[in-house]
């Protein structure tokens, strides 16, 4: 509560805390003088514990539903939940609505070290799973071919190995696997 009623602070705020970390503050920018009170104060608080039992509730759906979504021990994505966005990607860019590159990772060693470096080297709107050959694969969404020299340097730094996926062996390995996944879909059969 902003007891000394400063200009330009919220009269009241509340922080909402995710495993301990702070992760929504919910403010009342304005309060009235006669909302200035212990009633108002504990009707805030109220409120404000509602919506922050939801929010931890959707905080944990949305991290359960991500975890079954991804390959066990890793952040790498599941090919049936990878497919979709490498298909919409494509199709954007089929559309010349948007550009991507998909690379795929040489993979040394195990799956988790690959996905820890993987984890340390993407831009958050990038995406890394499996397709149906066990390969993985990097969907870098809004970067050309224009800039691969760059982003294949700055991976090799970061201690991965990459290869870019062509256009037209995209398009082959994308119907490739949405074949194998609706055949996995209806029980494998043909």
């Amino acid at each position: 509560m902003n007891r000394t009623l400063k200009d330009k602070f919220p009269m009241y705020a509340v922080g909402v805390r995710d495993r301990g970390e702070l992760a929504v503050i919910i403010t009342m920018g304005e309060a009235k003088p006669d909302q200035m009170n212990l009633y108002f104060q504990n009707l805030f608080s109220i409120m404000c514990g509602l919506v922050e039992s939801a929010m931890i509730r959707a905080f944990e759906y949305e991290d359960v539903a991500r975890r079954s979504m991804l390959v066990p021990g890793t952040n790498l994505l599941k090919p049936e939940a990878f497919l979709p966005k490498v298909l919409a990607a494509n199709d954007l860019k089929h559309d010349h609505m948007g550009d991507h590159l998909l690379l795929k990772v040489e993979c040394e060693g195990n799956l988790e070290d690959v996905d820890s470096l993987l984890m340390q080297s993407i831009r958050q709107t990038d995406e890394a799973g499996m397709l149906t050959d066990d390969g993985v694969y990097l969907l870098m969404n809004q970067a050309g071919e224009k800039e691969l020299p760059i982003i294949l340097k700055r991976l090799t730094r970061s201690g991965l190995r990459c290869s870019y996926v062509p256009q037209t062996q995209e398009d082959a390995l994308l119907s490739e696997a949405q074949s194998h996944i609706a055949q996995a879909d209806d029980g494998g059969e043909s």
